[in-house]
């Protein structure tokens, strides 16, 4: 159950047969099941050894995405990928992109093989699903990736930007009330022809009602 929260990417395991070139460059195919778009990254631990055609991208919802996972290495050797999951929500225009809800991961298992091809090839027939690990998994190996990812450590800090933003524009919008408050205060005066002190209040009430506007949709 706790797998749906996370896309899905088959194979779960990948061999490479350094005898067989034709082996060398192998497909990963990522699912998105939601209605959302999903932010997926590619993590590979040896770029040396391995390559991937595209290491971070867009999914639509209820679309799939094919990639190409290279093998670069000479040697045998056992490696795996990790592909890393964010809710994706498109900014609004001439704002920031907001905080990405991390979803989770899963791993793909590597194998490059050098010996018996035959015994190789029946290994990779009944390869396991990839390995994977949603938000919620209390495992502490599973969640240490996306704390060293610098846009989701970068969410506290833009969360303290709204605060600010918030706390000045509520003191702005206050201090306009009080100055049309005490405009009101002091009667009708004339400030120049046609402009009336009354006018005056009517526009720092008008402004002081934008920014509460602003608040109550402010995201």
């Amino acid at each position: 159950m706790h797998s749906l929260s996370v896309p899905v990417v088959s194979p779960g395991q990948v061999r490479f047969f350094l005898q067989d070139a034709s082996t060398h460059r192998q497909k990963l195919c990522i699912l998105n099941p939601f209605s959302f778009e999903i932010h997926f990254r590619v993590d590979i631990s040896n770029p040396d050894k391995f390559g991937i055609s595209l290491n971070r991208g867009i999914i639509n919802g209820q679309q799939k995405l094919s990639l190409e996972l290279t093998c670069h290495t000479s040697l045998a050797c056992n490696d795996s990928v990790q592909i890393r999951f964010y809710k994706w929500t498109r900014p609004r225009q001439g704002q920031r992109a907001p905080p990405q809800k991390y979803l989770g991961f899963r791993q793909v298992h590597i194998a490059v093989s050098g010996d018996g091809e035959e015994e190789g090839r029946g290994g990779r027939e009944g390869s396991p699903g990839s390995e994977w690990g949603s938000a919620s998994t209390s495992d502490s190996r599973h969640s240490s990736p996306a704390r060293d990812d610098p846009e989701v450590s970068a969410q506290p800090a833009m969360t303290q930007e709204k605060k600010w933003q918030v706390i000045s524009k509520v003191v702005l919008a206050l201090a306009l009330v009080v100055v049309g408050l005490l405009i009101d205060h002091f009667g009708e005066v004339t400030i120049v022809e046609n402009i009336h002190s009354h006018s005056i209040a009517v526009a720092c009430y008008t402004l002081a009602g934008i920014l509460g506007l602003q608040l109550l949709t402010f995201r």
